[in-house]
């Protein structure tokens, strides 16, 4: 008994267990086909296996119409591709997701914005098998957001359109009550002054007690007309000129209630003018100073336009007569008009870009003639028709009297160079006669003398055979007189061959040349090594062996003298010298050491003809070079020479 009441028990809780479970789920069911929101479950493909009945109102299909189909199957195909990459990814993450705005197709063909959530399912195993969630209708909110948004933008639109209006404007605006307080600034008036807003608009902008004098919104309030004034003010040590206007400012009776105020910063402009006027002065010197003038025709008004200097040029007072064609070709020379007014007409018929030309003018008043250049140039438009020409006019007079002067001067150089090219005939004429017509007797003298003393021998006497080695003496002396003469007269003319010249190893040449002659004296050469230069061979090496020889024979006075040939560098240019410790010079006769026949000692202490120094000069001129000499008596000189080193050697 006691079992068969257990087991009835048993029965009646599991049908109160299962009743419970029918009713839980009746409830369930109830409130998911209730719910304003659509409740959905999807396998792992993505197929709809389940959704509830508020489907047909959220999209307008049955619930069995969705199941077997995917979400995508009733989406836009950019939104499917859109929220198919979404879930995708949901589906590599299994993870809860919410409020997913996605754009769906209802039925009737209308879209409709839905609000998604949901989470992954798992099976027993824990795989993935697919996803259950719940979508809600949010098409009217988005609308009515979208809505919102609208009105949001309209008003800021209008508000930036508002503040661009008085942006654009591009001045300083204030708005000014009657008591004459600030009751408005843009942006552009704090920049200028400062956020002074309540302030009294005399203290703002003036830093001052009282109203400004000549206060335009004063004389607004006055008449309830537009007032401006210029203002100048100085600010941070810096002069700024403004500009300001008011203007009144209305309530719907038409009574002044505040002042409109425009405050302009005409700095930069007062700034032009003064530049422009300043140019316009410097221009009007400038034509003056260069005698060149300037006009302008304007072809659609017919109207022309001289400058002053113009004016002055054709010999016109400024202004008191209209510029006009007709008073130009007036001025123009007679026998010039046709000419130029046919340059002109020609241009405009060929429609070319201007002309060019001189001519001549007359001037009314004291008929003077001058010389003009005229040139001018058309502005077309894009079908080639002029519209306007501009032209200047340069008085030249001076420079054809100049030109006059130099081709006078050059037909006058003309002629010295061909005096100078028979002299430099008669010269080479003068030298072959000293080369043949003088040496020929010199060479007898000297015979005669070496054959009377040979013939004589010992009769001579002591007084006679010292006037015939004096004889001898001179004649080799002249003999040497007449080779220097003519050296100087061939490095003098002789045509420069160009090519680069190793100077150190000429100077030990030369140094070589001296020591063997005279090997009894113990003379140091010093020469610098590398020292090469463009410029004749030949004649370089006369130079060295000039100014070596000089220093030489200046120097034997001295125990164990030095000779030094070497280049310094100054700004880039080389400058060669060769100096020695001789016996020197006084520098106030420095000017006469390149002379020919100068000499600043006597034979009898020092040979020479005093033409080897000039011969040197000569040969630093020919290479465009200078030569210059300084000493100390008794401390020696020194003597530096430039050559032209940027002619190319041939």
């Amino acid at each position: 008994m006691i079992s068969k009441r257990r087991l009835i028990e048993k029965q009646t809780e599991r049908t109160k267990t299962q009743r419970a479970l029918v009713l839980s789920e009746q409830r369930f069911r109830d409130l998911i086909e209730n719910t304003s929101d659509w409740i959905w479950e999807v396998d792992e493909s993505i197929r709809y296996v389940y959704a509830s009945p508020k489907v047909t109102d959220l999209l307008g299909y049955a619930p069995e119409e969705l199941l077997g189909k995917t979400p995508y199957d009733f989406m836009p195909a950019d939104e499917a591709a859109r929220i198919r990459k979404g879930i995708e990814e949901l589906v590599r993450h299994p993870q809860p997701f919410q409020a997913l705005e996605n754009i769906n197709l209802h039925k009737d063909g209308s879209l409709r914005v839905l609000e998604t959530s949901g989470v992954p399912i798992f099976d027993a195993e824990g795989r993935f098998s697919g996803l259950r969630g719940i979508d809600r209708d949010i098409t009217e909110r988005k609308q009515a957001e979208g809505a919102h948004q609208e009105a949001l933008a309209r008003l800021a639109g209008e508000k930036a359109r508002s503040e661009a209006i008085i942006a654009a404007i591009g001045e300083g605006l204030c708005i000014v009550d009657r008591e004459f307080k600030l009751l408005y600034q843009n942006r552009i008036l704090k920049d200028l002054t400062s956020d002074a807003t309540d302030q009294h608009c005399y203290v703002a902008h003036g830093n001052q007690g009282k109203l400004c004098d000549n206060c335009p919104v004063a004389s607004t309030f006055a008449d309830g007309d537009i007032h401006s004034i210029e203002k100048t003010m100085v600010i941070e040590g810096v002069t700024r000129y403004r500009e300001i206007t008011s203007s009144p400012l209305r309530d719907e009776s038409g009574a002044i209630m505040a002042g409109i105020e425009l405050v302009r910063d005409i700095t930069e402009r007062k700034r032009s003018e003064y530049v422009l006027k300043e140019s316009a002065q410097q221009m009007k010197e400038v034509q003056a100073i260069a005698n060149l003038g300037s006009w302008q025709l304007e072809y659609a008004t017919n109207r022309l336009v001289w400058s002053d200097e113009t004016y002055r040029i054709l010999g016109l007072q400024a202004r008191r007569i209209p510029a006009s064609y007709k008073v130009f070709m007036e001025i123009v020379h007679p026998e010039d008009r046709a000419e130029l007014d046919g340059r002109y007409v020609e241009s405009m018929r060929q429609g070319s870009d201007g002309y060019e030309c001189e001519h001549r003018i007359v001037r009314k008043k004291s008929g003077e003639i001058r010389q003009i250049h005229q040139k001018c140039q058309h502005i077309k438009d894009e079908t080639g028709r002029v519209l306007r020409s501009y032209g200047m006019i340069h008085d030249i007079t001076e420079r054809k009297e100049a030109e006059a002067s130099i081709n006078a001067l050059n037909a006058a150089l003309s002629a010295r160079a061909a005096e100078l090219e028979t002299a430099n005939k008669d010269l080479e004429a003068f030298s072959y006669t000293v080369s043949h017509d003088l040496r020929g007797p010199l060479t007898n003298i000297n015979s005669y003398c070496q054959v009377i003393s040979e013939l004589s021998g010992d009769r001579l006497d002591e007084q006679s055979a010292h006037f015939m080695r004096s004889v001898s003496k001179e004649v080799e002396r002249m003999d040497q007189l007449i080779t220097s003469l003519l050296n100087l007269s061939r490095f003098a003319h002789v045509k420069l061959k160009r090519e680069r010249v190793d100077l150190s190893e000429i100077a030990r040449m030369v140094a070589a040349e001296l020591q063997i002659r005279e090997p009894e004296r113990l003379v140091r050469f010093e020469i610098a090594e590398g020292i090469s230069a463009p410029g004749d061979g030949k004649l370089l090496r006369q130079v060295i062996v000039n100014l070596f020889t000089n220093a030489w024979k200046f120097s034997a006075q001295k125990e164990n003298p030095v000779i030094r040939f070497g280049v310094t560098q100054s700004k880039g240019k080389r400058t060669f010298f060769v100096s020695d410790d001789g016996i020197g010079f006084d520098m106030s006769q420095c000017e006469m050491i390149f002379a020919v026949f100068q000499r600043m000692h006597r034979n009898d202490e020092f040979e020479g003809f005093g033409i080897g120094l000039t011969t040197v000069r000569r040969i630093i001129e020919r290479h465009n070079g200078r030569i210059w000499a300084e000493g100390e008596l008794g401390q020696g000189a020194r003597f530096s020479f430039t050559l032209n080193e940027n002619l190319p050697a041939s």
